[in-house]
């Protein structure tokens, strides 16, 4: 009697420091789950300031390209007046010869801003979609987190009712086997929610993978892009000077619309670099969004990798 007393004592005791272990575990978890949904919030808004800012630089960009078709159309009046005016070009010696040549690689320049161009929208699209998705996995997060916060809750009150049955052992043991039953569940059912939870931040953090390639992409033509504008602008500068120089001179009346072509160029393309500004300026507030974001997707699977060993 005194044997099967002492057992039944020695198996209580080990009960007891199993749910305590398991309330610690319980404890650890919802805290990890609560940093989890803090982190998410910080998601959220970092995913808001990324759609926002897309929509500025699409609006800008469908802009730009308003502003880079006129300054095309700038530049084909001004190849048309050149060609008209070849013969005085060519009298005018080297200067002018000079002159022609500029003229041709500011059309070459401006075909290549041209092109440059046209993968803005796309890639711009592309971000906001991909912000879109965003969202989406977000959601699941948030819902698996959700679940696994409710569930918490529960086994929180199904251990205190375990560590109660443990106590009153030698009255009736099925008691506490049934508690400890229900803990089991809940702890399969707050498994499966961590696993979804994680498979939806591994989408987001592949997604934020291939996002911020598109990023620098488009941070990068928009760069290049403002570079070749600049190059216009001044070409279309010296040429101006140039032309206004030698307007009162032989073939006077050949260059006096071709300077006058050359201001509406150049003022079109500064127009341009300033609206160019203001995109990349855009584009930077867009990277740091993603950057809060992607250190809270690590500071999120750090925590979901702790909450899935807690209940292993």
């Amino acid at each position: 009697m005194f044997g099967k007393k002492e057992k039944l004592q020695d198996e209580l005791t080990r009960n007891k420091d199993r749910v305590e272990e398991l309330e610690f575990k319980l404890n650890r978890s919802y805290q990890n789950v609560t940093d989890v949904r803090v982190e998410l919030d910080q998601v959220e808004i970092s995913a808001k300031g990324m759609d926002d800012g897309l929509d500025r630089v699409v609006t800008d960009i469908k802009t730009i390209g308003q502003m880079q078709e006129a300054l095309g159309r700038e530049l084909q009046t001004l190849s048309g007046q050149i060609e008209e005016k070849k013969g005085s070009v060519k009298s005018l010696k080297d200067d002018y010869d000079q002159t022609a040549k500029d003229a041709n690689e500011l059309s070459d320049k401006a075909k290549k801003l041209m092109e440059g161009s046209k993968h803005y929208t796309g890639i711009a699209k592309k971000l906001s979609t991909a912000v879109e998705g965003f969202q989406e996995e977000n959601n699941g997060v948030l819902l698996e987190t959700g679940k696994m916060s409710e569930l918490a809750s529960n086994m929180g009150t199904l251990a205190l009712n375990a560590a109660i049955e443990a106590g009153r052992m030698g009255e009736g043991s099925m008691k506490f086997v049934k508690a400890a039953d229900e803990v089991r569940s809940f702890a399969e059912e707050y498994e499966k929610s961590a696993n979804a939870a994680e498979e939806h931040a591994k989408n987001l953090q592949a997604n934020f993978g291939e996002t911020a390639a598109d990023i620098q992409k488009l941070i990068g033509l928009l760069k290049d892009n403002n570079i070749l504008l600049q190059k216009i602008a001044d070409s279309a500068e010296q040429m101006n000077h140039f032309l206004e120089e030698n307007k009162h001179g032989h073939a006077a009346s050949g260059f006096v619309d071709m300077s006058e072509q050359m201001t509406k160029i150049q003022d079109a393309s500064e127009e341009s670099v300033e609206m160019k500004r203001v995109i990349l300026e855009e584009m930077e507030k867009v990277g740091q969004s993603y950057m809060e974001a992607y250190e809270s997707f690590k500071k999120i699977a750090v925590k979901i990798e702790e909450i899935k060993s807690d209940n292993s």
